[in-house]
């Protein structure tokens, strides 16, 4: 049996250690510093009361006091087709709009003024109309794809609202029946072969794996516009995971209720929703799945950052066989 000299695990520590220091190197990053920027977000909603959240930037160095964010030391004005029409009301982290609720072809306007700023910053935005869809139905486990996964698809039929260049979004819901308690499902897995939605090159066909020409950003939603169908009745199929396969813990294969939303939304909207789902899929690149360039977050706030959109819904009600 071989015999080790006594002191040779020492030995190999200190060697170990000197090569260790001697293949690294200190290297200083000169960051320099980036002036704070106020930030504002809100979603307008057809008849339904607005909330803006107000914020700041930090540095990504920044030791940041929760006291510190979330701020209501601002004030806001709202506007409505070029009139004031009431200050925004601070409390539970947003500004609230209470005397006014967005209507269809209503231009809002909101202007913000930092607490100790000089400058303001604003924004705008205008209701969509309201698209009225003609028919939809739902094909529950309407096909199995390579890797065993069952998808639904919902079909709809809606024609465009005329004379406009229109952006529009669908989101789903599932309420899924079992014999306890309900359990609520946000539908995900969006896959479709429609051209007007591949056109958009955000979801991949159905049973397929994406690739570079059409790259799966996983969305909540399906967004698109009408460059392919202006002034036109179209009809839309969907394809998704099946929801309700895995309640309770537990496989399942329970009916379901599917609420659908169609909304007209606005330009804004239309940008920031492809931004995020992009942006949300380069914050989650690493070592091992790869890096993605970072995608800049579309902004259309003037004088800071942040979106102001707005988008108007309709809801229809569909049921699993």
């Amino acid at each position: 049996m071989l015999q080790l000299p006594r002191h040779f695990g020492i030995v190999l520590l200190l060697f170990l250690g000197m090569l260790y220091a001697g293949c690294t190197k200190v290297v200083n990053i000169d960051i320099s510093a980036i002036a704070d920027k106020p930030v504002i977000f809100a979603l307008a909603a057809n008849r339904q009361h607005l909330q803006l959240y107000f914020d700041k930037t930090f540095g990504i160095l920044n030791f940041v006091d929760s006291s510190q964010m979330h701020s209501g030391s601002a004030l806001v004005k709202l506007y409505v087709n070029h009139h004031f029409t009431e200050k925004m009301s601070y409390g539970n982290g947003y500004f609230h709009s209470f005397n006014y609720l967005p209507r269809p072809s209503d231009t809002l306007r909101v202007v913000v003024w930092p607490k100790g700023s000089p400058d303001s910053l604003f924004a705008q935005t205008t209701i969509p109309q309201l698209v009225k869809i003609d028919t939809a139905y739902l094909n529950d486990s309407s096909f199995t794809d390579k890797d065993e996964i069952v998808y639904s698809r919902v079909s709809l039929r809606f024609r465009d609202v005329p004379n406009k260049t229109n952006y529009y979004e669908v989101y789903m819901r599932a309420k899924c029946l079992t014999s306890q308690s309900p359990v609520y499902e946000n539908i995900t897995g969006y896959a479709s072969d429609n051209p007007i939605i591949v056109n958009e090159g955000i979801i991949g066909k159905p049973g397929l794996i994406s690739n570079d020409d059409l790259y799966d950003y996983e969305p909540g939603s399906v967004i698109f516009s009408d460059t392919l169908f202006q002034n036109k009745e179209v009809e839309l199929s969907i394809s998704f995971v099946r929801p309700c396969a895995y309640v309770y813990e537990q496989p399942s294969s329970c009916r379901y209720i599917l609420s659908v939303y169609l909304s007209n939304v606005t330009k804004e909207y239309y940008e920031y929703r492809k931004f995020l789902f992009k942006h949300r899929i380069s914050m989650e690149s690493n070592l091992w799945s790869g890096y993605v360039e970072p995608i800049q977050m579309y902004s259309n706030v003037n004088g800071g950052y942040g979106v102001f959109a707005g988008y108007t819904p309709l809801k229809v009600t569909l049921h699993s066989r």
